[in-house]
């Protein structure tokens, strides 16, 4: 077939669009596992994500980090996590199901409920 003066240059063939789409789509999931694993990998040792059994450390001004049991900072093991309570709640009687705490730890902001951990000593 011959080409008349004007006429656009054939498009690309749908195959070659298709591989573009699927490079493009790609990348785009591995940004996005990259940024899950990235943020999963900064709050995997938040105190709010410790179950009953973890051992924390205090780290800072009123927080604890999930630590191995077997770690010597792990000073303080959860023996209870008792959800939607307020942070006077959680002084006074949030944890008296849980004979061994001897501490608590409350995370939530100010005003609204939150969850609080029942700590004990962590003994080997």
């Amino acid at each position: 077939m011959e080409r008349l003066p004007g006429m656009n240059p054939t498009p690309a063939p749908p195959r070659a669009k298709k591989r573009r789409q699927i490079i493009v789509l790609s990348v785009f999931v591995v940004l996005v596992a990259a940024f899950g694993a990235y943020a999963y990998s900064q709050t995997r040792h938040n105190g709010s994500n410790a179950k009953v059994g973890d051992c924390v450390t205090p780290s800072g001004d009123n927080s604890v980090k999930i630590v191995d049991c077997s770690d010597p900072a792990a000073t303080l093991k959860v023996v209870g996590r008792v959800d939607n309570k307020t942070r006077t709640d959680a002084q006074f009687d949030a944890c008296d199901a849980f004979p061994t705490a001897e501490q608590v730890y409350w995370s939530s902001e100010d005003g609204k409920t939150g969850q609080v951990l029942c700590l004990a000593p962590n003994t080997p």
